[in-house]
């Protein structure tokens, strides 16, 4: 397989593709759109797209390129991180989306109100007491702060969406090997109803 060109924007946050796979027509704008119609058919939730890559099999010569995308799942308009993972993967081929995965089948049954919710402020001082606790020799910058669900599982199956604070963070550290600098990204997620913190 060949990334083109976008080997290292794989998993960068809100990065689209300028690039189009081989033997495909739609352009990265319009693949987006069609990921989110297409995942919409199978799913009570509207889709972003947050990462989509051109990919190109070149070891046939007859063989097509794709789109890999992954799609920020929302409700209401809010971001929805389902069993700690943000968002649902797919590929799109010539011949149209070959392949998703990800928890999307939910509707809701009923709503309850939220008494006690935690603020902003409380929510920005645990984020960097939890970052200076376990970041080692890391650094960070907060991209984006927003209000979203967090949906947990239980026995019977049911997922119950809970609201919630979302820190999006680009963090720097230093490779033991060789002392080079990367850069990798990080989503912390704070329920609002309990402070409780989720990482990935």
């Amino acid at each position: 397989q060949d990334v083109e060109g976008d080997a290292q924007m794989r998993w960068t946050p809100y990065y689209i593709t300028t690039h189009i796979p081989d033997k495909l027509e739609l352009t990265p704008a319009e693949a987006s759109e069609e990921f989110c119609t297409f995942l919409k058919q199978y799913s009570y939730f509207d889709y972003k797209t947050w990462n989509m890559v051109a990919v190109n099999c070149r070891q046939e010569a007859d063989s097509s390129g794709y789109y890999q995308a992954m799609l920020m799942p929302r409700y209401d308009g809010m971001p929805v991180c389902i069993d700690g993972v943000p968002y649902i993967s797919a590929c799109m081929s010539a011949e149209g989306v070959f392949t998703f995965q990800g928890i999307m089948a939910l509707k809701e049954q009923s709503r309850q109100p939220v008494e006690r919710a935690m603020s902003l402020e409380d929510a920005v001082e645990r984020y960097k007491e939890d970052f200076l606790a376990e970041s080692g020799n890391a650094k960070a910058t907060v991209n984006c702060i927003s209000v979203g669900y967090v949906a947990e599982s239980y026995y019977d199956e049911t997922r119950v969406l809970s609201p919630a604070w979302i820190f999006e963070s680009a963090r720097t550290s230093t490779r033991a090997d060789n002392g080079e600098e990367y850069i990798f990204y990080e989503t912390d997620v704070y329920k609002m109803t309990d402070g409780s913190h989720i990482s990935f």
